[in-house]
């Protein structure tokens, strides 16, 4: 059973950010989409008490490289489960969600995540055989891989809110409520707790510099991985933000 109380998870946000394995394109970006729900998901994981294998892969030559060394990683560890995490697309003429798992089993897991997706608002397409896909195939542990929605879907993308989506998956892979402890990340953006510190080194609440232009300096990381999370985060605040390499 994959719903005991700590879980080690194995999560794959579907596709690159070059061509080799890039993703469609609709409506939204896949590749885009699927790092905004996995970001979220593997949070709302790790504050629930599972441990998170990321074995996300950005950047690849070759599509059998991307896939091969997201099941080396998966493989690597001890998974209780393993979810691949994509957007459909069918020429904005599909809509709804559905899930792949080995010769299409009706894992718990995949029942649950496609049943809170349908709570959402997204049409149940269903559980399929998904034996000739490679992630399924080749990874160790149970695996599913979820269609969260049609990327170029009207319908879907009026419904689609990563934060909504993030918490449904992880309540559905895990059948376990995410704790109220475990904030959700609107609520972070919109909490008074932040500070800003002035040139002159003054600390003053957020509101009280409403006429003041503020610039945020992160600083450097060894990791791409570590700056990549950053990145996104700054992103998802809503500001205009850029990584770069200094060599």
């Amino acid at each position: 059973m994959v719903d005991k109380k700590r879980l080690v998870i194995g999560i794959d946000m579907g596709h690159t950010f070059n061509p080799a394995n890039y993703g469609g394109v609709g409506i939204r970006n896949e590749v885009e989409e699927t790092r905004k729900v996995g970001e979220k998901l593997i949070r709302y994981l790790e504050c629930m008490g599972h441990r998170i294998v990321n074995v996300t892969v950005d950047y690849a030559d070759t599509q059998e490289e991307s896939l091969s060394e997201r099941v080396r990683r998966a493989n690597a560890q001890r998974l209780d489960l393993f979810v691949s995490l994509h957007f459909n697309k069918f020429n904005g003429e599909r809509n709804g969600s559905e899930v792949y798992t080995y010769r299409g089993r009706r894992l718990p897991a995949a029942v649950r995540t496609l049943n809170n997706l349908g709570n959402l608002g997204f049409k149940k397409t269903g559980i399929f055989d998904g034996s000739k896909l490679y992630l399924i195939k080749n990874t160790k542990a149970p695996a599913m891989l979820v269609e969260i929605a049609y990327i170029d879907s009207p319908i879907d993308m009026e419904i689609y809110d990563p934060e909504l989506v993030a918490r449904a998956l992880a309540e559905g892979i895990t059948g376990q409520k995410i704790p109220q402890a475990c904030p959700n990340r609107r609520e972070e953006n919109n909490s008074s707790q932040y500070r800003f510190i002035t040139k002159d080194g003054e600390i003053v609440d957020r509101d009280s510099k409403r006429n003041s232009l503020y610039r945020v300096c992160v600083g450097g990381c060894l990791s791409y991985e570590k700056a990549r999370d950053i990145t996104l985060e700054i992103k998802e605040l809503g500001y205009t933000v850029a990584m770069e390499v200094i060599e």
